[in-house]
C-alpha cells in the first residue's frame, strides 16, 4: 500500500538562525538553474518594510532545518546576508 503524499508550504515560515535570531518570513527561493541546488532564501518583513529596506538574502550554508513552522539556517549565514530592492 502506498502512503499518500503530503503536501508542505515553506512559503511564509520564519528564517532563523541556530541562535534563535529572526530574518523574516520565506518569500522565494533562489537556484542553481543548473543543478537544481538551492542556493539562497529571499525573506520578507512584510510590504512596508520590502518598499523601504528590502528583502533579505540569505545564502544557504551548511545545514538547513525545516520545521513545522521555522526553517532554521546555521548562524554563519547571517554575516552573509544581504539586502535586495528597497529605497532606503
Amino acid at each position: 500500500m502506498i502512503d499518500s503524499a503530503k503536501e508542505i508550504y515553506l512559503q511564509g515560515r520564519r528564517i532563523v538562525t541556530v541562535d534563535g535570531t529572526d530574518y523574516g518570513k520565506l518569500h522565494d527561493f533562489i537556484f542553481d538553474d543548473k543543478s537544481g541546488e538551492l542556493l539562497k532564501f529571499v525573506t520578507t518583513d512584510g510590504i512596508i518594510e520590502d518598499i523601504l529596506r528590502g528583502r533579505n538574502v540569505i545564502p544557504v550554508i551548511g545545514k538547513v532545518e525545516f520545521g513545522e513552522d521555522t526553517i532554521m539556517i546555521a548562524n554563519e549565514a547571517s554575516q552573509e546576508i544581504s539586502r535586495k530592492g528597497g529605497i532606503g
